[in-house]
């Protein structure tokens, strides 16, 4: 079952100045055939709607002129705005088996918005770092993930191919040129704190405050 949330949220921008946090409603326009952070957080209800139940394979097989992995992350980031977890972990899982797709392979959106764009940098090194683990592991691309999630046996891997992030990703530095600025995105519970736990530590890195992804691909114990 899907919870949806009844809240509707934007984002915010804070900057420390004198300990004090000043809060600011940030707008951020529509890109072409890519929905900003603002009307996704604002349209949860919908955008859920719009993928539930199947309707994300069919998203997936009947993508106009065959999926790639630029539109596979755009889907995902989709999920992780609106906090979707299940969905965006199924999207993971997705690339995951597309054995001939690499990050790296990821065209550059050119987006000229920070937010939005800074948002796909981090999923990429996600993606890549958490790829890598599988990798290293002698877990196969192409093949289904084991659940539980375990690697096999490492000794017997043989050679392998990492994953590597393209240069758009890697150049990538913060949302904003301030390091006291900060993007705050909400969950359905509201917005989380610069110091509140739980918070991801990519996503910070470039100036996002936000909980951790659902989706990321964590071996079990």
């Amino acid at each position: 079952m899907v919870h949806q949330s009844s809240k509707s949220f934007e984002f915010l921008t804070t900057r420390l100045s004198n300990a004090v946090v000043k809060f600011s409603k940030t707008v951020v326009a529509d890109g072409p055939g890519l929905p900003s952070v603002q009307y996704l957080l604002k349209n949860r209800a919908q955008v859920m709607t719009q993928y539930q139940g199947n309707r994300a394979s069919k998203y997936r097989t009947g993508a106009a002129g065959g999926d790639t992995p630029y539109k596979s992350l755009l889907r995902l980031y989709t999920f992780f705005v609106v906090g979707w977890g299940s969905q965006g972990r199924q999207e993971v899982e997705y690339f995951w088996k597309q054995k001939d797709w690499m990050l790296l392979q990821i065209p550059d959106p050119q987006d000229p918005d920070r937010v939005r764009l800074g948002i796909l940098v981090v999923l990429v090194r996600l993606l890549a770092k958490d790829f890598n683990v599988l990798l290293e592991g002698g877990l196969q691309r192409g093949e289904a993930l084991p659940s539980p999630l375990r690697v096999s046996n490492p000794e017997e891997k043989g050679d392998i191919v990492l994953e590597t992030v393209p240069e758009w990703v890697e150049q990538f530095n913060r949302v904003t040129g301030d390091k006291n600025e900060w993007i705050h995105v909400p969950d359905a519970v509201g917005y989380p704190g610069v110091n509140d736990p739980g918070l991801s530590a990519e996503f910070k890195e470039v100036g996002v405050i936000v909980k951790e992804p659902r989706f990321r691909l964590k071996l079990d114990a």
